[in-house]
């Protein structure tokens, strides 16, 4: 049976594939860098607080969920769900919300960016 790999070659892939696809390869070091960094850099931004800090802020949160949504799915990965059923839920629950996250950061980045550079040209 071919894996996801194969059935992809000649294929697109959507948005959600691509960044499983590369979470999953990533190493535990790069995971651990995206999660930190993007909390660091969401506290950095949301004490500056400049011109559009918002958009850094939704940019920030989009790296650090990804991170931490890479890191969760390489755990989930390696525990065995029947031994560690309360630690295997917890892991699918903040696996999930990270992904949430993720995905309302990206879109906020999305509709965000053009709404900011319209501004208040359109009145």
């Amino acid at each position: 049976m071919p894996d996801d790999r194969e059935v992809q070659i000649g294929a697109q892939m959507s948005l959600a594939q691509f960044l499983t696809r590369r979470a999953r390869s990533a190493s535990d070091q790069r995971l651990a860098i995206d999660a930190g960094a993007g909390f660091l850099a969401l506290l950095a931004v949301v004490w500056w607080r400049g011109p559009y800090w918002f958009l850094l802020a939704f940019a920030a949160v989009a790296v650090g969920a990804y991170g931490t949504w890479g890191i969760t799915d390489r755990e989930l990965a390696e525990l065995p769900a029947e031994r560690h059923r309360a630690t295997h839920m917890a892991l699918r629950a903040a696996r999930a919300t990270a992904a949430v996250l993720t995905a309302l950061a990206i879109l906020s980045l999305i509709f965000g960016v053009p709404a900011a550079l319209l501004g208040t040209w359109i009145s």
